[in-house]
């Protein structure tokens, strides 16, 4: 029989609110990975698992969130120039073709320039056991030698969902041991953690490069004195050689926008405050998960999405609002037509199709801006359903 047309209250039941999985995702405390279930047999002695009957010419599967890519899809990538968004392997790629891929810059004079990176890594637990092991490798590994590629002079992650205590953990545990390694290769780690449901919520942290520019901190300040967002760990900032950069994770407006009147009406005007203050006292590189898609072509589809937390016109207007008091969008403002991602739905895989929002941000004063460098988006950097977002940035004095 022919296939009826979908109704339109059919399609509208099929176009789940993202941001409602985003909430979901986020209210979920950070939790010890389960071992594999690979192997285990069922009460009938059989494993159970399936597998399909081999075909002549089957289609291969693009990898999921989190996988990895193989080093000769890296080699492909660097050769034809192709914008990778599914995470690569990087302990199989060399600084010298990453390098060559991203086209960045090195910058020799010692604390003239500072690099900055912002990363949502949703849980560090978890990104850190996440994209599986490959040839040996581990995800740690691989997160290792992405910072060390990548070299940066500050690290500032979000959504740690790990206590200030347990930031190294315990000394067996997967971010102890990265955080050491990290620690041995000249990172010191400032932890901003939350202080409800035991630490395991929200939360920022920075990983700062011992010797670089903000290395030994003239100030840090992780409140900007509203309650909720500061005992849950949101805002961290730092100011070295007259310079500030802050990073946030921005309060989601929530399933069924229930936080969207705090978002729009009491946080947003605050860090438009915080933004400027910082601004009058050096100059602010403000970055972070920002949990807006401002624009129409920041979001794979906007018109479906008006009523969603990130893309609704009360948070959209609210983040024009500090773009009119003269701050700037640092990678729109030099990508004014470019579509590019920094989010993708865990949940609905979404990443092999580029099915993703632009949520992180870099955000500069005037005078800030006029000292960028160079700005990028990670897109291939697995282990979060976010990727990492880059900045680097001449410094005063």
């Amino acid at each position: 029989p022919k296939k009826k047309a979908a109704t339109p209250k059919k399609k509208a039941e099929e176009v789940k609110n993202e941001e409602e999985e985003m909430q979901e995702e986020e209210d979920k405390p950070s939790k010890k990975r389960k071992g594999s279930q690979k192997g285990k047999k069922d009460e009938d002695g059989t494993s159970g698992e399936q597998t399909k009957p081999a075909t002549k010419r089957q289609k291969k599967e693009l990898p999921h969130y989190g996988h990895l890519i193989e080093k000769e899809d890296f080699d492909k990538i660097v050769e034809d120039g192709i914008e990778a968004v599914q995470p690569i392997a990087f302990e199989k790629a060399t600084k010298k073709a990453y390098i060559k891929a991203f086209g960045e810059k090195e910058y020799e004079t010692k604390n003239t320039s500072a690099k900055i990176i912002s990363f949502n890594v949703n849980s560090i637990n978890s990104c850190l056991g996440r994209s599986g092991a490959t040839k040996g490798k581990t995800a740690e590994e691989s997160f290792v030698n992405f910072v060390l590629a990548e070299n940066p002079d500050v690290l500032f992650l979000q959504e740690i969902k790990c206590s200030s205590e347990k930031f190294p953990a315990s000394q067996k545990s997967t971010p102890f041991k990265t955080m050491t390694f990290m620690e041995e290769h000249g990172y010191s780690i400032i932890c901003n953690s939350a202080n409800i449901k035991g630490g395991g919520y929200a939360g920022t942290a920075a990983i700062v490069k011992k010797d670089g520019p903000f290395g030994k901190p003239d100030k840090v300040e992780k409140t900007i004195g509203i309650e909720e967002v500061d005992e849950e760990g949101r805002f961290l900032a730092l100011k070295a050689h007259g310079q500030w950069v802050a990073t946030c994770y921005v309060p989601n407006s929530g399933a069924g926008l229930k936080r969207l009147d705090a978002r729009v009406e009491t946080f947003e005007p605050k860090m438009r405050e915080m933004l400027k203050k910082y601004s009058d006292d050096g100059g602010i590189l403000y970055c972070g998960d920002l949990n807006v898609a401002i624009c129409d072509i920041d979001i794979h589809s906007s018109a479906t999405n008006q009523k969603t937390a990130g893309h609704t016109p009360q948070e959209r207007e609210a983040f024009q609002k500090m773009i009119d008091d003269g701050f700037v969008d640092v990678w729109r403002s030099r990508n004014p037509e470019r579509v590019q991602f920094t989010f993708w739905s865990q949940m609905k895989k979404a990443r092999p199709i580029n099915k993703g929002w632009r949520l992180d941000y870099f955000i500069a004063d005037k005078e800030t801006d006029k000292q960028v460098l160079q700005v990028e988006h990670r897109t291939c950097v697995g282990g979060s359903d976010h990727c990492p977002i880059t900045c680097t940035i001449s410094l005063k004095k």
